[in-house]
Formats: structure tokens, C-alpha cells, sequence
């Protein structure tokens, strides 16, 4: 009731929601303020309710659907078949009209204003990461961060479909995430200078590790490839023949400086 406080009484509004919400007294409450609600519904909300169980639809078949309408309150219940039982309530929408696959009106208006969010809430789930923390409000913060890239992969995707890119193109969401979190780490930021605290001064004395086998160059985001924040040459031992000893101080990008080319006023601007 809370979150429809701040809608206008009486201008026909209507809101749709997951059955953790949905209840008679709620729907009641609201037409009461002219705000319909469409929703689908637990079935130890609906007493004295005497639709189809479940059992009965599934030997009838996929599509097939039982409804109910409470005069008095002018309430609907319906219950649909699809890959298993689904029950709905709505004081303004019922079964009529029906698709070519049996499919009630209720549902449909339920699926447009309420599958965004069921897909949302899968992509959520699909892209966990886990945080052990007992602090409770680090779970709501952590939670914001997940919806804000579920959000962003959405809107990315669909961008890029609307463009014509072939689907194997487009990043898989565990990928944007990962893309998105070096943006934010290190678009806009510069490495430390001075002299280094003793604690730094103690890890570069340490013995080096033993030598690995180079891994191949790692492109860094555009993001951080373009922001023209702490692009500076550094100098360090000379690797293969192949590559130089500049490399650029924040993202570790051999670039050669010439008389003829320099490779560090071109790699860092678009």
C-alpha cells in the first residue's frame, strides 16, 4: 500500500505485481482509490475459492484455464494451465478475449507489464556472486550494484540487436560485468607518486617471484585507453626482441617513442 501511496486517487491507474503482494483485501483497498491491480496470487489467498486444482487442469491439457468472479467485490480469479498451474487476480481484466493458444487476457496484460521484471529477476539470479558479510545493509548495497549491471546488459544487448550485431558479438553478462568492473576501477585514476611507504619499500625488496612465461598483451578498456588521465612513459627491462622498453605507466602498454613515430601520442586518443 505504501508504494501506491503516491499515485493520484480515481485516474484509472493500473499496477501488476508478483504474488508475494497479491491478496483480496489489497485489490479491495486499492479500487477504493480507483487503482486497479493485476497480480498473480498464493492459493491459501483465495478461501472459499472453488476452482479447477491443479491436478484436474494438467489431465485436461496445456491452455486450459477455470476462472471465478466475486460480484460483490468485482474481483476475478483465474487459473491457467501453461507448463504448470499459474492463478491470477484482477478487478478489471478476466478471460476474454483468449489467444490462438488459449491463453487468457489476464495473463497477457500480466506478461506485458510484469515479464521485464521476471526477466530481470533471472538475470539477477543467473549472475550471483556470493559476499560474506554479517552486516545486513552490505547485502541491500551489493543487491543495488547487481540490478544497476543486470540494468545496463539489458539496455547494451538490445542496443546492439537493434543495430543489427550478430548475437556471438555481443558480451555475455558475467563478461560486462567483469568489462564494467575495470572501468570503474581504473578509468580516471593515477598510480601514487613520491617516495613509497615502508611497507612498499619492504614488498620491492622481497626476492623477486620465479620468472613465468609472458601471457599475450591485454588490450585495456576504451573506457581507460581514452580517458587522458595519468598516460605517462615508464621505463622497464626490455622484453622480447619484438617489444620495446617504454611502456605506459597506468595500464602497462609497450609503446615505442621514435624520431619517425610515436606510438604514445597515438594508442591513448581516439
Amino acid at each position: 500500500m505504501k508504494l501506491a501511496a503516491t499515485l493520484p486517487e480515481n485516474q484509472n491507474y493500473k499496477i501488476c505485481a508478483e504474488n508475494f503482494f497479491s491478496g483480496v483485501q489489497v485489490m479491495e483497498k486499492l479500487l477504493e482509490s480507483g487503482i486497479h491491480y493485476t497480480g498473480t496470487v498464493r492459493k491459501n489467498r483465495l478461501p472459499g475459492c472453488d476452482l479447477k486444482s491443479d491436478k484436474t487442469l494438467e489431465a485436461e491439457g496445456r491452455g486450459t484455464f477455470d476462472s471465478r468472479v466475486e460480484v460483490g467485490r468485482k474481483i476475478i480469479a483465474v487459473r491457467w494451465m501453461d507448463t504448470k498451474c499459474v492463478t491470477l487476480l484482477s478487478p478489471h481484466t478476466g478471460v476474454d478475449p483468449t489467444e490462438n493458444f488459449n491463453r487468457p487476457q489476464i495473463v497477457k496484460l500480466y506478461n506485458h507489464y510484469m515479464g521485464s521484471v521476471d526477466y530481470l529477476d533471472r538475470m539477477c539470479a543467473k549472475s550471483r556472486f556470493h559476499i560474506r558479510s554479517k552486516r545486513w545493509y552490505m547485502h541491500i548495497f551489493w543487491f543495488t550494484i547487481k540490478i544497476a549491471l543486470a540494468n545496463a546488459w539489458i539496455i547494451y544487448r538490445r542496443k546492439h540487436l537493434a543495430m543489427g550485431d550478430a548475437k556471438k558479438d555481443i558480451m555475455k553478462l558475467k563478461k560486462f560485468q567483469s568489462y564494467e568492473a575495470k572501468c570503474l576501477i581504473q578509468a580516471d585514476t593515477s598510480k601514487k607518486r613520491g617516495r613509497p611507504s615502508l611497507e612498499e619499500a619492504a614488498i620491492a625488496e622481497a626476492p623477486a617471484p620465479p620468472v613465468q612465461r609472458k601471457k599475450p598483451r591485454v588490450e585495456p578498456p576504451s573506457e581507460v585507453r581514452y580517458d587522458g588521465v595519468d598516460h605517462r612513459i615508464s621505463f622497464t627491462d626490455r622484453g622480447k626482441c619484438s617489444l620495446c622498453e617504454m611502456q605506459c605507466h597506468k595500464y602497462n602498454v609497450r609503446l615505442c617513442v621514435k624520431k619517425k613515430k610515436n606510438c604514445f601520442d597515438i594508442y591513448p586518443y581516439k
